[in-house]
């Protein structure tokens, strides 16, 4: 199990404002085969994404890419949303230190809008230490109606120290993420979060 929090400000220098919102992630292993998740993320206004998803993995036995493919339906500027997706990825060494590269793909077939658009991130991650771990990150979407878009959102992520606990609790580990995000392509704005991991 796994899930992130995380608090958000954007600054948009064409508007000069700032806007706050919150997002939540989770996934749950139901099986070895099947991972059931949650994306959300919105403001004490409105819900900008709300999209429950399931994961299963496709033939990834002996090979060092793993693929998957996810289903997910929900709403999307209060929209009913369907959201097909797609992602490959693996683990590297790097200065003897452990890593990950992924690409993560989804289409959102909005319905009622018209405003499909196509997601990709793609992420490259490294443990720096026992405790640190730094990613990197590309973010673009190509929506049917304006302009296609491409950010950079770096972030640290910190394991925090455990308590000791009774033995017969759960054992998890919790980490402190702080990021932030600047556009490369069609993204005037600039943006900061931060968020706490915890994995089960």
């Amino acid at each position: 199990m796994f899930y992130s929090a995380h608090a958000n400000g954007e600054y948009s220098e064409d508007t000069g404002q700032i806007s706050q919102f919150g997002s939540l992630y989770g996934e749950y292993g139901l099986s070895d085969t099947f991972t059931l998740g949650i994306d959300y993320s919105g403001s004490d206004i409105r819900t900008d994404k709300a999209i429950a998803f399931l994961r299963v993995p496709i033939a990834n036995k002996g090979r060092p890419w793993l693929l998957a493919a996810e289903i997910g339906i929900g709403l999307v500027d209060s929209e009913t949303t369907i959201r097909p997706g797609f992602s490959i990825g693996r683990g590297y060494r790097l200065w003897d230190r452990d890593g990950w590269i992924t690409l993560d793909t989804r289409a959102l077939l909005i319905g009622g809008t018209g405003t499909n658009r196509i997601e990709a991130d793609f992420t490259v991650g490294l443990n720096v230490s026992k405790r640190i771990k730094a990613i990197l990150q590309l973010q673009g979407g190509m929506p049917s109606t304006g302009s296609d878009y491409l950010k950079f959102a770096p972030s640290v992520v910190f394991e925090r120290k455990q308590r000791k606990r009774h033995k017969s609790r759960r054992k998890s580990k919790r980490f402190i993420e702080i990021g932030v995000t600047t556009g490369i392509l069609n993204y005037d704005a600039y943006a900061a979060k931060v968020g706490i991991w915890r994995e089960f």
